[in-house]
């Protein structure tokens, strides 16, 4: 049997050799020169790191800064008004007499000591639950907080702590609310959310009232907060409803790894119920005052027409509305009826993409500032079996604005 010949395989040339060395020198050399400039990066992104924690350290200060001056502002008007200080009067002022007149039959009078209550209310979502301890781990931290908001005379944040503190913290506590500052008087409510949407109440409705402290600082509330080692005998177990963390994560209060919880907080401002001042805001003199109609004379101008002079085609229908009332409500209707445009010399508008329902709705809503009209929309949508879609309600807002 005769054997076959192969041809060899192509060799490459020296001159190809040598090219594709100096080739390879280059592309080494490039990619030295990147390594330098990364390197060069690196280290600004370092130092930008340093600058943003030396920052964050002096944000807190200016932070703590402001709480002290907030402090000091309120012990000044304390103090101005007689309300605290060494130098005291002794026993308290004389409430104002009346000036009623002597003859009158009948008089009465109420004090209301709650119309001065600021309310406040703060939902709250901690997302991706699951990684909250280690993220805790990563950043040496016992718990998470909010952002602080001030309501009334007092500053507040709310905090979770899925282990409830220590033995070496002031106070143990699980989901709390923390109040900065002295003689705050408050009422809370702390809600949580279920995976069925509904916002169930953790623990009591309670009152406190927050005592004058030397130094400025905060003291926390909660179902759960207490001192350690004095832990309540109504207090079986520590967590929110009871459940420690890992038994949260696996209950119903937390829906596709997150939490919900709602805060609600009614603060009343410090005030002297015998000085003058403070005793006009809280007298009130039994008057019937009838309640506002400004949103329902509004819309019965509108479904009037009285004194229209503007109207809009919708898929042919024509509704009637007042140009003054637009322009003041609306940048967009202001636009067309004030500027020169078209519109503003025929007063007549052609709406596009919106249905005569939904316009007139819109109307409504630029009438009498009622949202309750939207909300009456996607109810009758929804019932009639029709979809009316948070986009849709998105670009029928737009309209005017």
């Amino acid at each position: 049997m005769a054997l076959s010949s192969r041809s060899a395989d192509p060799v490459d040339s020296v001159e190809d050799l040598r090219t594709a060395i100096e080739s390879a020198k280059q592309r080494m050399e490039e990619e030295q020169a990147r390594e330098r400039t990364l390197t060069a990066e690196v280290e600004q992104a370092n130092e930008r790191q340093r600058l943003r924690r030396e920052l964050d350290k002096h944000s807190k200060a200016l932070l703590d800064q402001r709480r002290k001056n907030a402090m000091h502002e309120q012990k000044r008007r304390w103090v101005d008004t007689d309300q605290f200080g060494p130098h005291l009067p002794e026993g308290l002022p004389i409430r104002p007499k009346s000036t009623k007149s002597q003859h009158q039959e009948s008089c009465g009078e109420s004090i209301d000591f709650g119309n001065l209550v600021s309310s406040f209310e703060y939902v709250w979502r901690l997302e991706h639950l699951s990684w909250l301890r280690a993220w805790l781990r990563q950043e040496d931290m016992d718990g998470v907080w909010s952002q602080v908001f001030r309501v009334a005379d007092g500053e507040f944040d709310f905090g979770y702590n899925p282990d409830g503190g220590t033995a070496e913290d002031e106070q143990n506590g699980t989901l709390v609310i923390r109040c900065w500052g002295s003689r705050i008087a408050f009422r809370y409510r702390i809600f949580v959310k279920a995976r069925c949407g509904k916002f169930v109440q953790w623990g009591e409705t309670r009152d406190e009232f927050q005592e004058w402290k030397e130094e400025y600082e905060s003291w926390e509330y909660g179902p759960d907060v207490h001192e350690p080692g004095s832990r309540p005998s109504s207090l079986t177990s520590m967590g929110i409803f009871g459940l420690s963390h890992q038994q949260l994560l696996r209950s119903d209060w937390v829906d596709n790894d997150t939490l919900t919880v709602k805060f609600m907080l009614e603060v009343r401002p410090q005030g002297d119920a015998y000085s003058a001042s403070s005793y006009t805001q809280l007298l009130k003199t039994t008057v019937n005052v009838p309640g506002p109609t400004m949103g329902s004379d509004m819309l019965r101008f509108l479904e009037k027409s009285a004194g229209s002079d503007v109207e809009f085609v919708v898929q042919g229908e024509r509704i009637k509305a007042h140009s003054q009332v637009l322009c003041a409500r609306s940048e967009v209707f202001e636009k067309q009826l004030t500027t020169g445009m078209k519109e503003s010399v025929s007063k007549m508008i052609t709406i596009e993409d919106c249905d005569p329902a939904s316009f007139k709705t819109l109307l409504h809503y630029l009438y009498t500032d009622d949202l309750g009209c939207i909300d009456e929309l996607l109810s009758k949508a929804h019932g009639d079996g029709g979809s009316f879609s948070g986009t849709q309600l998105q670009a029928l807002l737009a309209v005017s604005h």
